[in-house]
């Protein structure tokens, strides 16, 4: 089964991605327990659209490990990006409280509350985040997450500071 990942992996680079798919659909029936295939599958069925599907493949692998971070977070994503805001915070929140030093999870639950309007909440997770790590889309998300609460100097500072950083 291990193969077909492999394989997988490489029409992904290929930018074949229903043979990966295929591939890592074929790896997970041959071997249930095989999580990167179905890792790899379920992100693939999310940058495909197909979160419906991507949710499905992600809550298999929660259910026999509910501690799996990558499922947390793919699922939790695939929640957000089909417009089920609370049950992507859930995800998110189980993401931190497993992994309380992760600067990503709050990143990435910040992101939810920013999508909810629930920007002070944005902001607290935004402020963690850059905390733990100061990366320059750390400060944009939350540059913009200002602009959202009225505080267009915080803005500036936090757009100058993303730039300053990653001028591209």
């Amino acid at each position: 089964a291990n193969i077909y990942v492999i394989r997988g992996n490489v029409y992904l680079r290929l930018g074949k991605n229903n043979l990966a798919l295929d591939d890592f659909t074929t790896a997970a029936n041959l071997d249930s327990s095989l999580i990167e295939a179905l890792l790899n599958q379920g992100a693939l069925l999310g940058r495909m659209g197909k979160y419906v599907e991507a949710i499905n493949v992600y809550t298999k692998i929660i259910e026999n490990n509910p501690k799996n971070l990558e499922a947390l977070q793919g699922r939790g994503n695939a929640y957000r990006l089909y417009g089920e805001i609370e049950k992507a915070i859930l995800d998110h929140s189980n993401w931190i409280e497993y992994s309380p030093e992760s600067a990503q999870a709050f990143y990435t639950r910040g992101l939810d509350y920013y999508e909810k309007e629930n920007f002070e909440n944005a902001q607290q997770d935004f402020d963690q985040s850059i905390q733990l790590n100061p990366l320059p889309y750390y400060y944009f998300a939350r540059g913009k997450n200002y602009m959202k609460l009225g505080k267009a100097r915080s803005a500036l500072r936090d757009f100058n500071k993303a730039l300053s950083d990653e001028p591209s």
